[in-house]
C-alpha cells in the first residue's frame, strides 16, 4: 500500500497486554489505520482471546517474552508475505 507522497507507510502492530485480548482494542486499530494509511496487524497472544487454546498444562515465566520474540515475529512474516504486492 502506498503512503503519503508515494512512499510505503510503516505497518502498525497491536499487541494486547499480558492478561487481555484484542477485544479490548475495539475499533482503535481500524481508526489508526484509516488515519495514517498504515496496514494494521491485531494479534491475540497464544492462549488468550480468540487464539488457540493452550496445549501445555503450564507455561514458564518467560512465556510472554518468548511469545513476543518468536511467535509474533513468525506471525508477522507470514502475514507480510501473504499480502505483499
Amino acid at each position: 500500500m502506498g503512503g503519503r507522497g508515494g512512499r510505503r507507510q510503516a505497518d502498525a502492530r497491536f499487541l494486547h497486554e499480558g492478561l487481555g485480548s484484542i477485544r479490548q482494542w475495539r475499533d482503535f486499530p481500524a481508526k489508526v489505520a484509516a488515519a495514517t494509511g498504515c496496514r494494521a496487524l491485531v494479534y491475540d497472544r497464544y492462549g488468550y482471546g480468540q487464539s488457540e487454546v493452550l496445549a501445555e498444562p503450564r507455561r514458564t515465566v518467560r512465556f510472554m517474552h518468548d511469545e513476543a520474540l518468536h511467535a509474533l515475529l513468525n506471525c508477522w512474516h507470514r502475514w507480510a508475505s501473504a499480502i505483499r504486492c
